[in-house]
């Protein structure tokens, strides 16, 4: 009888162990989950930080604004001696570039709620409700 009590209170021992083994685990994941999420990290910094931030973009863009411009290297015909329009769009197309990755974040975060929205709607509709 008293080893199957000792068995017993040695297994609850064991158990105990397990689940705050499992609940340190879980938390250990948790965290690194938060850790990695860079986006949400940097939401979070801009709530908290917001004239920090706001002060950084300023003073950068003064930088920017203070860099000597480039050279214009326009592309002569040499019969008529007019600028080619290639070069011109060629700048307005990097321009562009440069904006599209600045935003395509929080583009694919707009496209991606959309088309979950979208897509609950659509077969929110067309599934057959089970009685």
């Amino acid at each position: 009888m008293a080893k199957t009590t000792e068995n017993a209170q040695r297994l609850r021992e064991l158990t105990s162990l397990a689940e705050n083994s499992r609940i340190s685990i879980s938390k250990a994941v948790q965290d690194l989950q938060q850790s990695t999420q860079m986006g949400r990290r940097v939401e979070v910094s801009f709530r908290e930080n917001m004239y920090a931030w706001m002060g950084a973009a300023a003073v950068v863009g003064l930088v920017l604004a203070r860099l000597p411009s480039r050279k214009k290297k326009g592309f002569l015909n040499k019969s008529s001696a007019e600028e080619m329009p290639v070069a011109k769009s060629a700048g307005w197309l990097a321009l562009l570039g440069v904006i599209f990755q600045i935003f395509r974040p929080i583009l694919q975060k707009i496209l991606a709620e959309q088309v979950q929205t979208f897509a609950a709607n659509k077969f929110a509709k067309e599934s057959p409700r089970r009685v």
